[in-house]
Parts: structure tokens; C-alpha cells; sequence
């Protein structure tokens, strides 16, 4: 009796990278969702006092496939607004520096710097805050409570996931139907 040949390469690497496409997929939807969960959820949590102890803008070379291609180009940044602040509950000071739930980096150049820089500004050091804290976890807090869009997560995460699925559906039929 003769065996079956061995599946081709391009099945099994169709289906390997759609299996990896489709779990960057899945951690996509599962951050948007958790981001979205939590955010719906801190709408209900105590109020308390607080103050700003620290404001500004951290930025940071970041890596992008333009900077692989060009290592000697001009290289490009991400600016992450800070804002840390105190707030006390049952008497024991927690820092925390949540402003809101959602992405934090701002896009590259002035602009993504300027965009920082404003959110940053609305919270100056020494202002005093009102901070929303999870009863649950006092450590766990926010500024800005509620859901903030992230519809690129949702987006670039649904589109991943179905891609996903395709090439494992692709690589499966390849395997079935045998090399071209």
C-alpha cells in the first residue's frame, strides 16, 4: 500500500502564518475589548481627591520598517504624554498615572509631539485632580474615566483575525489538493 505524500511547503507555511496572523489578530480584539471593558466600568468607580505630581511629554526613538530599510534616514520618535498623580484612600497615598483608557503614544513628528504635549497640559503639576479608583483594587485609577475610541485596534485586530482564518483555510485546501 503506498503512503500519502508529504504535505508541500507552501501548505504548511500558509498555515503557520496564518495561525500566527490570526493570534495577533485575536490580541488585538482581546486588548480593544479589555480597553473598552475597563473603561465602561471605571464610569462607576469612587471618586477621591487627588493631585498632579508630574507632567509632561517622554519621547522615544522608535523602530519602523522604514528605519530597517534606511538605517542612515532620519530617525523617528513616539512622544507618550506623562502625567503622574496621589491620591490617598482608607489613608494609604497611591501614585498612578492613567489619564484615560486607550492608546498612550502619540505619532511621529511635531505633530505627534504637539498632541502629547496638549494632553499633558491640561494636567499641570501641582493641579489637584479628581480621581476615579477601582474599590476593588485602589491601586487601579484613571483621570478621564470611560471608553475611549481605539477603532484601529478593533480594525487592524478584525482584519488580522479574518486573515488569519484565510490563510489557514488556503493552506489547509493547498494540503488537500497537493502541490500545483
Amino acid at each position: 500500500m503506498a503512503s500519502a505524500p508529504p504535505p508541500h511547503p507552501s501548505a504548511i507555511a500558509l498555515i503557520g502564518l496564518g495561525a500566527v496572523t490570526l493570534l495577533i489578530g485575536a490580541a488585538g480584539l482581546w486588548a480593544a475589548a479589555s480597553l473598552a471593558v475597563s473603561g465602561d466600568a471605571s464610569t462607576a468607580w469612587v471618586e477621591v481627591k487627588g493631585e498632579v505630581v508630574e507632567s509632561g511629554v517622554d519621547t522615544r526613538r522608535s523602530v519602523h520598517a522604514s528605519d530597517l530599510r534606511d538605517p542612515y534616514g532620519p530617525p523617528t520618535y513616539e512622544h507618550r504624554p506623562v502625567v503622574r498623580y496621589t491620591y490617598a484612600v482608607d489613608g494609604r497615598t497611591y501614585t498612578a498615572d492613567r489619564v484615560h483608557f486607550g492608546e498612550k503614544n502619540a505619532a511621529d513628528g511635531d505633530r505627534g509631539r504637539d498632541r502629547a504635549q496638549a494632553e499633558a497640559d491640561r494636567y499641570p503639576t501641582g493641579t489637584p485632580v479628581t480621581v476615579y479608583v477601582d474599590p476593588a483594587d485602589p491601586t487601579d485609577a484613571v483621570l478621564e474615566p470611560g471608553r475611549q475610541s481605539t477603532p484601529w485596534m478593533i480594525g487592524v485586530g478584525g482584519i488580522a483575525f479574518l486573515g488569519g482564518i484565510a490563510l489557514v483555510g488556503l493552506g489547509i485546501r493547498a494540503r488537500r489538493v497537493g502541490p500545483p
